[in-house]
């Protein structure tokens, strides 16, 4: 699958790029998550892109917020918001 960054440039989607930012904000927010709670956002997030030929990343951070917000996530989702204005 395609990613269409913010600048517009396209580039291949990574999974382990998803789990590194995720983990690196965990980290910030001091709220380290198991890796079998990892592996089911990351399983949950390749579940809603496994038929998309493009994606935004916008798109796919609006994927991981929900995950984030309905999983209880609150600290690591104030987090990752700002994660993403930073980029």
């Amino acid at each position: 699958m395609t990613i269409i960054k913010k600048s517009g440039k396209k580039e291949e989607f990574s999974i382990g790029k998803v789990k590194s930012s995720l983990t690196a904000v965990c980290n910030e927010a001091n709220q380290p998550l198991s890796e079998k709670e990892m592996g089911r956002i990351i399983s949950e997030v390749q579940q809603f892109i496994k038929d998309k030929q493009m994606m935004t990343t916008q798109q796919i951070d609006v994927i991981i917020t929900g995950l984030l917000y309905t999983r209880g996530y609150y600290v690591i989702l104030e987090h990752y918001v700002k994660y993403g204005v930073k980029r």
